[in-house]
């Protein structure tokens, strides 16, 4: 295991999220999110850091024993988008099913689309810090 590369990748994953879902992710759906009444208005950070940076560890780790081909960069957004496919229906799809979540169209739209783009791009990433060399 590479750890210089574990770490870089973990932390391109933090900081895309960061980017996409906390950044973009109010710059086009604020007022919708705070207009949920069970959404906190200040997140708790001890609780959403550690599990992203968890997350983000968990596919940097997983990324060199894929055999998805291409170029680094179109690998890793293959790989991205794979594991977006696997972990963006849980909170796109689950959550508004159990929450009283207002416009669950919009709900969907928003964490599907943020959620797609944020692991396309750390996924990207991820293969540009891996580079042809992997393993």
């Amino acid at each position: 295991m590479n750890f210089r590369k574990i770490t870089m990748g973990t932390l391109a994953f933090f900081i895309s999220s960061f980017l996409i879902q906390g950044l973009l992710g109010f710059a086009f759906g604020g007022d919708y999110f705070l207009s949920i009444t069970i959404m906190r208005q200040a997140p708790l950070a001890y609780l959403s850091m550690p599990a992203t940076i968890l997350t983000g560890l968990v596919i940097t780790i997983l990324y060199p024993i894929t055999t998805i081909s291409g170029t680094p960069v179109l690998r890793g957004l293959k790989f991205g988008f794979l594991i977006g496919l696997i972990m963006i229906p849980f909170v796109a799809l689950d959550v508004p099913g159990r929450f009283m979540i207002p416009s669950v169209g919009t709900w969907i739209l928003l964490q599907g689309i943020l959620g797609l783009v944020h692991s396309s791009l750390a996924g990207a990433l991820i293969g540009l810090i891996y580079g042809k060399d992997a393993k």
